[in-house]
């Protein structure tokens, strides 16, 4: 069996079809001149941005081959045949749909992630008869499977005759640009493979970044140990601090992974990004005793408090939310920003940055309403004098939803702590009174689990601030609550009774990775994230052993779903969205800024080394 691969470069496929048979690499231009003959032909265009357009002579050659009955493959070409293609279609926010017969490993209507693609469908004309094998679903509200396959759906693999394979896609390089799932993209290639050769082959490739797994003969505190260390070293690996901090962090890795492999930066300098990460660092220094992360601590925060804070005029103290939008304030993500010298104020003698967190806390009390809770934003055009601002404390809130008040809460808690304001103090109990006479119907904004999760940290620090029992019985019954929805092989899956999340099922703007209740899925941008400080300052609350365990489970989880990768950028990262069955990254890719496959450097690794960071501190890995 001899098989001519036609292709500018070599690719994951390409090396996969090397090793089942005698095989050639040909340029386009050395198989138009080549005179030998072989049994199959692969013209792989998947390495080249645009489809491939062959030369005429290079054309009539391979329609030729075609025509004889020997098996060919095409991969993103633009014209065969009769036939000729679109322009290609973005299929970063859409799934792949399986249409062809049920194989191993993979079935009729099962889903499938293409990552940031390009699909380049042809036009049909009468009197064709194609069989499809997969085409472009878009807009799929499942997780893993669909028994509703779109009408005249583009195709993405197809039979085109008897002996001609096509793909619209660019799949060369399925591995490098972490296709998912892993098994069902294998069952594709084998498709490809047995149409090639006429054989069943057994591929054994496997994926390149894979996550860090259970480590069964490491002991459980090297693990976390590792894994704290592991997250550190990313931030650098990724290039994400900008003149060592003093100008912030990047805010991640966008969800776009590119046919090539790389994975889009995403670019925007955020606030909360940037606390986050100096929280992360400080924990380094106190567990480690490493100098550049303090100082690189003290960069982050002269950025966050020196440069993104306004500090005159009736919006003084306003932290803002990014360099880009530059006159909006969240009150989460200012908790989020301060949350890391509020810890490290606590944990140390230093009190340095109190002066500007009570300035920003200040701002955020002025713009509180009056039953403790604060509008989900303030954008500074909206509040044009000191009047239109006040305006805000003189009626209620009424938005009793821990995605954007819980961490401010617990915030106005730590700081009161520190300085005894009696005002953060009574802000803080009338808006957790507010929010728990709403629970369990508090506004969700991704899911029922993502609310449960960001009310543990807040619930431990209200407790710690008041000893009310009645305070500490809301912590155990939203962390019993939150216990519905464990999966038995790690982590908590989501979950939204009624499907009443803002963002359930939505298209074209942020969305829930929830499909369906009991999908297999975990997010680790809105939910799992926050549970490592938050079961690790329960403990710190209460010293009751419960939450101790509670922090060894969930830190095993994320320590086995922690990326390892050959990618610098990637490795030692977590990403938003995890099938919690296959372990792997796999979620509905409908969100249009942070699908399954973003890496968030605040919300998701910093937020998770905290947690890291003060179980150990804490002494709980022993």
């Amino acid at each position: 069996m001899t098989l001519a691969i036609i292709t500018a470069k070599r690719s994951d496929l390409s090396r996969i079809l090397e090793s089942l048979c005698e095989t050639t690499i040909l340029s386009v231009s050395e198989f138009t001149a080549t005179e030998n003959e072989f049994d199959a032909y692969a013209f792989l265009g998947g390495t080249e941005k645009d489809p491939v357009i062959l030369p005429i002579d290079a054309r009539l050659k391979a329609e030729a081959i075609q025509k004889s009955g020997k098996p060919v493959f095409f991969e993103y070409y633009k014209s065969l045949g009769d036939l000729f293609t679109s322009a290609p279609i973005d299929t970063v926010s859409g799934r792949m749909v399986y249409v062809g017969n049920d194989r191993a490993d993979i079935t009729h209507g099962d889903l499938l992630d293409d990552r940031a693609n390009s699909l380049s469908h042809p036009y049909f004309f009468a009197g064709y008869d194609v069989t499809p094998i997969l085409v472009y679903g878009g807009h799929i509200v499942k997780h893993s499977h669909t028994g509703e396959i779109p009408n005249e759906a583009p195709l993405a693999i197809w039979k085109y005759d008897s002996n001609t394979l096509v793909c619209g896609l660019r799949l060369c390089n399925f591995i490098s640009a972490r296709f998912a799932p892993f098994g069902r993209w294998k069952a594709i290639v084998s498709l490809i493979a047995e149409h090639l050769t006429g054989t069943p082959c057994d591929l054994s490739f496997e994926p390149s970044t894979t996550l860090r797994g259970a480590q069964p003969n490491v002991s459980f505190s090297a693990k976390i140990n590792s894994t704290f260390d592991a997250g550190m070293s990313w931030f650098d690996r990724a290039n994400l601090y900008l003149d060592d901090g003093k100008s912030g962090v990047l805010e991640g890795l966008s969800h776009q992974i590119f046919p090539d492999g790389t994975q889009q930066i995403a670019p925007e300098i955020r606030n909360d990004c940037s606390g986050e990460v100096a929280g992360a660092c400080f924990f380094d220094w106190l567990l480690h005793q490493n100098e550049h992360s303090l100082a690189r601590f003290r960069n982050l925060y002269e950025f966050c408090f020196e440069k993104m804070q306004v500090k005159e005029g009736h919006h003084t103290g306003m932290m803002r939310w990014s360099t880009w939008e530059f006159a909006i304030c969240y009150q989460d993500d200012v908790a989020r920003v301060i949350l890391g010298a509020l810890l490290a104020m606590q944990l140390t003698n230093d009190r340095t940055y109190l002066p500007a967190v009570e300035s920003a806390l200040d701002y955020l009390v002025s713009t509180t309403g009056c039953d403790g809770l604060r509008i989900s934003r303030t954008d500074n055009f909206n509040y044009s004098d000191a009047a239109s601002l006040h305006a805000l404390s003189q009626t209620p809130g009424a938005f009793p939803c821990a995605h954007h008040n819980a961490y401010y809460l617990a915030t106005l808690l730590l700081a009161y702590q520190l300085n005894g304001n009696r005002l953060y103090l009574d802000t803080a109990c009338k808006g957790f009174e507010s929010m728990m006479a709403a629970y369990p119907d508090t506004i969700r904004e991704h899911s029922q689990t993502q609310e449960l999760c960001r009310l543990v940290f807040p619930l431990a620090v209200r407790y710690e601030t008041t000893n009310d029992p009645a305070h500490l019985a809301d912590l155990e019954r939203v962390i019993n609550d939150l216990e519905c929805f464990r999966h038995p092989k790690g982590g908590f899956a989501e979950y939204d009774t009624g499907y009443k999340a803002a963002r359930s099922r939505t298209a074209g703007d942020e969305a829930s990775l929830l499909a369906d209740n009991g999908d297999p899925v975990c997010d680790l941008l809105y939910s799992l994230n926050w549970l490592p400080l938050g079961f690790s300052y329960a403990y710190k609350a209460t010293k009751n052993k419960k939450y101790a365990s509670l922090w060894k489970e969930i830190s095993t989880f994320l320590s086995e779903v922690q990326f390892l990768s050959p990618d610098p950028s990637v490795h030692g990262s977590w990403c938003r969205g995890i099938d919690l069955e296959l372990r792997e990254p796999f979620g509905m890719p409908h969100d249009i800024g942070w699908g399954p496959c973003c890496i968030e450097s605040g919300w998701t690794v910093a937020e998770i080394l905290m947690g890291f960071g003060l179980g150990i501190h804490l002494g709980l890995t022993k």
